[in-house]
């Protein structure tokens, strides 16, 4: 069992108490019968994905996880930005799990990232690129 499924479900506690009063969000999952929820982590070294069947019962069953490692950590902790070729990696990932999502039918997902990303100067805009090229908005936790 790897470290990945409590960082997922601490994402996914995060859909409760996220900071921007999301709390509607929580409901909507739990009215449904059962959906399917993302939840994407990009950290330092890795991009991960976990999609995971919900019930109304409060059940959670992992139907998928997908890893991509990554050196966004080496780019921001080096130079204090992300480069280009690691916005275009990204970017990329990103895609593919968006792709994933759709084969899945995930109706809910959310999308953080750590330290790497809040530390970067540019981050604004790395986030931006992301949104645009993937339609994935990710949040800096």
């Amino acid at each position: 069992m790897s470290n990945y499924l409590p960082k997922m479900l601490v994402i996914l506690s995060k859909i409760t108490y996220n900071n921007d009063n999301d709390e509607n969000s929580i409901r909507r999952i739990s009215d449904m019968a059962i959906t399917t929820f993302a939840a994407i982590d990009v950290g330092s070294f890795e991009v991960e994905m976990g999609i995971y069947e919900i019930s109304n019962r409060n059940k959670i069953r992992k139907l998928d996880q997908i890893r991509h490692v990554t050196a966004l950590g080496k780019d921001t902790y080096n130079n204090g930005k992300i480069s280009y070729e690691m916005v275009e990696e990204l970017c990329d990932v990103l895609a593919d799990f968006a792709r994933i999502m759709k084969s899945y039918k995930v109706t809910e997902y959310r999308a953080y990232a750590t330290s790497a990303m809040r530390e970067a100067r540019n981050n604004r805009i790395v986030l931006d690129q992301i949104r645009v090229r993937t339609g994935i908005q990710v949040r800096i936790i």
